[in-house]
């Protein structure tokens, strides 16, 4: 029995290669579900917080959601107004995906924390999901 996984960049192996809308505030939920809805036959999953003022174990579950082996791929929606460490959990997504993507693969620039308008959507991703065409099941 074989089955097919993702190799990620820090060593550890997903079976999944789900892309994860993460809202930051529950002001922005609606945004995230929107966002979400059109890929909703697709490996997408919407997280958040649901509050305005986070705290530390609300930050530690985001962390280790938007870092799991199996998550590809995170779009962080954030207002602006909220408290969370919007950078925080952008620099740690980052660094569990720290080497390079897959040649194959590219991911779009960013902008950098300096050059984004206060409020506006993060990313990052070093692992792209593969279009559901190229997926083969597991046997």
């Amino acid at each position: 029995m074989s089955m097919r996984g993702f190799l990620r960049s820090d060593g550890r192996k997903g079976i999944r290669n789900t892309v994860v809308v993460a809202y930051l505030v529950e002001c922005a939920h609606h945004v995230a579900r929107e966002i979400a809805l059109p890929f909703r036959d697709r490996d997408v999953h919407v997280i958040g917080f649901p509050g305005c003022y986070p705290n530390s174990y609300a930050e530690t579950m985001m962390e280790r959601l938007c870092t799991h082996p199996n998550v590809g791929a995170v779009l962080l929606v954030s207002l602006g107004c909220e408290s969370f460490n919007k950078y925080r959990l952008e620099q740690t997504g980052q660094a569990s995906s720290s080497s390079a993507p897959s040649a194959a693969a590219p991911t779009a620039p960013r902008a950098s924390p300096a050059t984004r308008p206060p409020g506006a959507p993060s990313t990052f991703s070093s692992r792209p999901a593969p279009p559901a065409s190229s997926r083969k099941p597991a046997s």
